[in-house]
């Protein structure tokens, strides 16, 4: 993790950061936020991690606000999600195509 810290001239991690399993894991999660985050893919590494309610709230909650660079224009994500939406994020649905070139896919279970 260093070498991707030094890469973006920021200093290595202390020792107190990995000092243990809980927080070591907590320095990778922050690491891949800053990372994921200006590109665009923090969502598809919530999905990896299965973090979705923790980070922006459990099915039915008020969800998260999204505001742009400017603190402008909000607009609310995953506000009264349902379960079946949360699952819809985390298990892709298979293309029809894909099901046509092999009769023995079935869809998964969160899109039938």
């Amino acid at each position: 993790m260093n070498k991707v810290r030094h890469r973006g001239n920021l200093p290595p991690l202390g020792p107190t950061r990995i000092d243990n399993y809980q927080d070591f894991f907590n320095a990778i999660e922050q690491e891949r936020i800053v990372e994921l985050i200006g590109e665009g893919q923090r969502s598809f590494d919530l999905r990896r991690w299965h973090a979705l309610e923790r980070v922006w709230g459990p099915p039915g909650s008020p969800g998260v606000w999204r505001i742009d660079t400017w603190g402008a224009q909000p607009s609310r994500y995953f506000q009264n999600t349902s379960d079946l939406e949360y699952h819809q994020d985390y298990i892709f649905r298979i293309p029809l195509s894909e099901r046509d070139k092999n009769p023995n896919l079935t869809q998964n279970i969160p899109w039938r």
